[in-house]
């Protein structure tokens, strides 16, 4: 979920006035950068029962201590402590209290190594202060929704009630899931159209390689990525893959008029939430309701829709499973060596030619179900995952200006025989190993275990 923005105000004329907004993400022959965002659960220490938001050993008492002893900014939703920001990151909460850290734009994926140990850190002293443990799961492993609180966010509220109505599993994807993604500037819109292409056709191949949510309510899924599985029942015209980025020729006004069809969910005016939900946006432009349409109404809803890529004023990736920190750097460091490096994109178009709607869709119900061990019209997704990581580890050789390749942060990818490896089969192991202890799991994917 994004985090509150400024609203801004400038009135919107027309169609043109979207697309160019994605315009102005354009970065020409400036550096690019790699931003990282990833969620992770809390437990009572003593109990492994979720967390509460309020109370003395709550999310909000982390939150508040974090702010006093490392200098974080505070932000509020009414009389709620729901966010922090410091130097361009920020700490914010997803609806059931899963807690994000959207890092800093940089340009190397170790200054993003040391913003996730210090962060995770922080989280480590404070939280184990307050009686608190956090963990690095893709699903929350044993607790259903009932038992998982609602953060105070006013923008959750209309979420709930909206997004409870549209998909089964709406509510799991709000309060019982974590990812990591990583987010990328473009230079121009044809470099946007041909990132979003790559990524539409690889999405399944990353949600294999970054599997961790085999688990649900203290059994076995038979899903690899039980958090994609449920992004399928959650609301289908806001999520998933549109089908008119994979073509080649596809142009900013093809996303755009993708957004337009995406039904509204709310408004801001004077930093209130107003319900829209089911509103047309594309109503909205043409000025049929009550108030003026603003570029801030524009940013308000793309941050609302859910497609396996996003694109704002950069691109998001976001089919992977939150797991433990080596994936958290991983990850950004595969899409980095892919898009940032002409050869790799070219290779890694090659591994799954001519991609169609219904060819991502089954590759990518292989991939939550089957993951790795999954096989994709003759070929193994492990095989086809490990030569991916082999372009991405070139592409960031590529890259190297003269200091040592970050093609290091792709180990965590493959397995002790060099194949594809994915988080959710040591999950898999530890949990059998252990008749799926509580314990003993959450200890094996804590932060503390990592640090």
């Amino acid at each position: 979920m994004s985090r509150d923005q400024l609203h801004d105000e400038t009135p919107l004329r027309g169609f043109d006035d979207l697309t160019a907004y994605f315009a102005r993400g354009n970065k020409g022959a400036a550096i690019l950068g790699v931003g990282t965002e990833h969620e992770k659960f809390g437990f009572d220490r003593a109990t492994l029962s979720p967390l509460r938001f309020d109370g003395p050993q709550g999310i909000e008492a982390l939150l508040r201590q974090i702010s006093e002893r490392y200098g974080w900014l505070p932000i509020y939703d009414g009389e709620a402590l729901i966010a922090l920001e410091k130097k361009g990151a920020a700490i914010t909460l997803e609806p059931g209290g899963q807690l994000e850290l959207s890092g800093r734009i940089v340009t190397r994926i170790e200054e993003t190594e040391a913003e996730l140990r210090s962060h995770l850190s922080e989280v480590a002293e404070i939280g184990g202060r307050l009686g608190q443990r956090w963990a690095l799961f893709g699903m929350h492993p044993w607790h259903d929704t009932s038992e998982v609180g609602w953060v105070p966010k006013s923008r959750y509220g209309v979420m709930r009630d909206y997004m409870g109505k549209q998909g089964r599993l709406a509510h799991w994807m709000m309060k019982m899931t974590c990812t990591v993604q990583a987010n990328f500037d473009y230079r121009t819109e044809d470099d946007a159209m041909e990132m979003l292409r790559l990524s539409c056709t690889l999405n399944p191949l990353v949600t294999a390689l970054f599997a961790c949510s085999p688990y649900k309510m203290g059994v076995a899924t038979h899903e690899v990525s039980s958090r994609m599985a449920v992004w399928q029942e959650t609301d289908p015209r806001r999520c998933g893959t549109p089908p008119a980025l994979l073509s080649p020729e596809a142009r900013f006004s093809d996303y755009a008029e993708w957004l337009l069809d995406v039904p509204m969910l709310f408004v801001r005016r004077e930093g209130r939430y107003i319900d829209w939900t089911g509103r047309s946006f594309r109503r909205h432009l043409a000025g049929e309701y009550e108030l003026t349409p603003t570029l801030g109404d524009w940013e308000l809803h793309l941050s609302t829709a859910f497609p396996d890529v996003r694109m704002k004023s950069y691109i998001e990736t976001r089919t992977a499973d939150c797991a433990p920190l080596p994936w958290l750097l991983a990850l950004p460091a595969l899409w980095k060596g892919l898009f940032y490096a002409q050869n790799a994109r070219r290779s890694a178009f090659a591994l799954l030619p001519d991609a169609t709607p219904e060819s991502v869709a089954e590759l990518a119900r292989i991939a939550r179900t089957e993951g790795l061990s999954g096989t994709f019209r003759g070929q193994s997704l492990r095989d086809l995952a490990t030569n991916l990581v082999a372009i991405a580890a070139d592409g960031l050789d590529d890259q190297t200006d003269h200091r040592p390749s970050e093609a290091r942060y792709l180990a965590p990818l493959l397995g002790p025989n060099g194949e594809a490896y994915a988080p959710a089969e040591r999950l898999e192991a530890i949990w059998r190993a252990t008749d799926g202890d509580r314990e003993a799991v959450t200890e094996a994917f804590s932060i503390d275990r990592w640090l």
